[in-house]
């Protein structure tokens, strides 16, 4: 082979090589067809009623009223006037003139309160919201005045990142009866723009408690409305045996502030667990915005996620968990359930009914129980001793109260208990004692 040929042959070589490396290289810049697959494609449909589970939008939309109420109130008819869609305007002969003697009036400052909203997607930058809610007078302090119902309607120009209002609007009944608009884009006019609201867990928590407190300060056959159906019958079976709880913890229950919050998702519903800062607890199931049950506890109907992680437990933390139960059905009052945990010789010798156990747990220990783990051993096989020390959790007592209790463990999550109690009194009240001693003495 000549020297030409030679070259030539390497050069058709050097170029086949480096044109298989270009197709290798773009090949592994592909993403794989499977992870292509798992992309879902977001299809927006236009021209359909549909209720709105996005929680940002539904309160974006809600603080939208809140500022269109605001001028209400103020009766400042040029903000209004801007505020209110120009189809609305035209369809009922509205002026800045007259525009006062069209909408609603209010003589307090109003408290906006969404209920459902329906989301319809009319162009690509217009959306239209209708709201079913309440207002009341804002009045302050605990009192609350009467709701009336109120129906109206939010435009949002998603790409100008603007509002106006429809007053008195009533949801479509069906997708065939949506209004046809005629505005193409919403006109920045002043105070007529809007900022996305991001709703954390931990708000929409402490939003579902003190809707539900509102309830038991204003509508407690409403608030026991809300239980969850199968939690009611089991713990609160009649109205009147709800309230007398509700009546025994007082602002202890009325006034309740989340402490700590999880949330997962469960058959289709977000559930909230939160304990307060009495250490109440919450299981809060939100099938929809604003539409959930509530449970007042998590020992009356034992959650799989509880059922779980007691069976992975140690028999030390069992037991643990066991008198954190006990102390909270003392601490929700349902002493009836806590009596049935106690050991048959123990309630022999110590309690022969529920009113003794009552009387006792009432006269010896407090309203709200904080306990704290001292000591423990297991000399005696299939028995659990713990050392507690309990303080008042409201901080109206000084007092602290030892425990000893015996937990013995059965199958599953079933268990039994004995205690015995030593009452200590702090120095302070000690030294209050010997104080008085010593005035008498003089």
């Amino acid at each position: 082979m000549n020297l030409k040929k030679w070259i030539y042959v390497v050069i058709s070589i050097i170029i086949f090589l480096i044109i298989t490396l270009i197709i290798l290289l773009n090949l592994q810049k592909e993403p794989p067809k499977q992870e292509q697959d798992e992309y879902e494609e977001i299809v927006i449909e236009y021209g359909a009623i549909n209720r709105v589970k996005d929680k940002n939008i539904f309160f974006t939309v809600s603080s939208c009223v809140d500022k269109y109420l605001i001028e209400v109130v103020s009766q400042d008819a040029e903000n209004i006037y801007n505020l209110l869609s120009t189809d609305y305007i035209k369809n009922n002969g509205i002026t800045m003139e007259n525009v006062l003697s069209k909408i609603e009036k209010y003589n307090k400052p109003q408290i906006f309160s969404s209920k459902i909203v329906y989301e319809i997607n009319n162009t690509t930058n217009i959306s239209t919201y209708y709201i079913e809610g309440t207002v009341r007078d804002d009045i302050f302090g605990k009192q609350y005045s009467e709701e009336t119902p109120i129906k109206i309607a939010v435009q949002l120009d998603k790409i100008k990142g603007t509002y106006a209002i429809i007053p008195n609007a009533t949801v479509p009944a069906s997708d065939n009866e949506i209004p046809e608009i005629t505005i193409t884009n919403i006109e920045p006019k002043g105070t007529n723009t809007y900022y996305s609201v991001n709703i954390l867990d931990t708000q929409m928590a402490s939003m579902y408690l003190k809707e539900f407190a509102k309830l038991l300060n204003t509508n407690v056959k409403e608030a026991y409305s809300k239980l969850e159906e199968d939690y009611k019958e089991k713990r609160f079976p009649t109205q009147s045996s709800f309230e007398a709880y509700i009546k025994s913890k007082g602002d202890y229950v009325l006034e309740p502030q989340a402490k700590t919050v999880s949330v997962s998702e469960e058959d289709q519903e977000t559930i909230y667990k939160i304990r307060d800062y009495y250490g109440n607890r919450y299981i809060i199931k939100e099938r929809e915005i604003l539409d959930y049950t509530i449970q007042l506890d998590d020992y009356t109907i034992e959650s799989a996620e509880f059922k779980e992680n007691y069976e992975q437990a140690n028999n030390r933390d069992k037991g643990i968990l066991n008198i954190d139960k006990f102390f909270e059905m003392l601490n929700m009052q349902d002493f009836e359930s806590a009596y049935e945990l106690l050991d048959s010789n123990f309630k022999k010798n110590q309690f022969k009914t529920i009113d003794d156990f009552e009387k006792f747990v009432k006269t010896n220990l407090f309203l709200i129980n904080d306990i704290n783990y001292e000591e423990y051993n297991s000399n005696v096989v299939g028995l659990y001793v713990y050392r507690v020390n309990v303080t008042d959790m409201t901080e109206e007592s000084e007092r602290e109260v030892t425990l000893s209790i015996v937990v013995k463990l059965n199958e599953e999550t079933d268990f039994t208990m004995s205690f015995s109690i030593e009452e200590k009194e702090t120095v302070e009240e000690d030294d209050e004692e010997d104080e008085e001693d010593e005035e008498v003495e003089e």
